[in-house]
C-alpha cells in the first residue's frame, strides 16, 4: 500500500502489475522509480537480470 500511495498509484494497479497481470507504460514505470526512489533505468536493470 505505501509503494501505491508514493508512486500515486492505484493500490489495484501496483497488485496487478506485481502479479503480472497488467502491462505498464512508461509513465507507470516512471512512477514506480519516484516511489522506489530509484532510476527508471535501475527498474530496467532488474527486469533484464531475471531473464
Amino acid at each position: 500500500m505505501e509503494l501505491a500511495a508514493r508512486a500515486d498509484l492505484h493500490l489495484n494497479s501496483v497488485n496487478r502489475i506485481e502479479a503480472g497481470e497488467k502491462d505498464v507504460q512508461l509513465e507507470t514505470i516512471e512512477k514506480l522509480a519516484k516511489g522506489l526512489d530509484c532510476k527508471m533505468s535501475d527498474i530496467f536493470s532488474v527486469v533484464e537480470k531475471q531473464k
